[in-house]
């Protein structure tokens, strides 16, 4: 066989085995980054501090899309009336901010009532 093929051939295999291993290391790369952000994502919920009801049903607008997100710094509204978050994840203390407002309010209400 003709040593120029042969080699060419070779190059081929080991080149292929390099993309192979890289192909594995990027996988490897885009798995340890989805799982960071799943964190992320996970520590951002639970930093909003939402009541039992109010994370079922912020997580059920999030799911089946009837959860309205507007601009940063701004509340949405589920269709059923319970607010939601600001969308900005670096937003999170503004967001416990207002839902701290809105339970001080509640109170103020509540005690008004009586």
């Amino acid at each position: 066989m003709n040593k120029k093929i042969k080699r060419y051939l070779d190059d081929e295999e080991r080149m292929e085995a390099k993309i192979a291993e890289i192909q594995e290391q990027l996988n490897g790369v885009r798995t340890a980054r989805q799982e960071e952000e799943n964190r992320e994502i996970i520590k951002d919920i639970r930093n909003l501090k939402l009541s039992g009801r109010d994370l079922f049903e912020f997580l059920c607008g999030l799911e089946d899309g009837s959860l309205k997100l507007t601009k940063r710094g701004e509340m949405g509204e589920l269709k059923n009336g319970s607010p939601n978050v600001p969308k900005e994840h670096g937003n999170q203390s503004q967001a416990m901010n207002v839902a701290e407002r809105e339970a001080n309010n509640d109170k103020k209400e509540n005690s008004e009532m009586h």
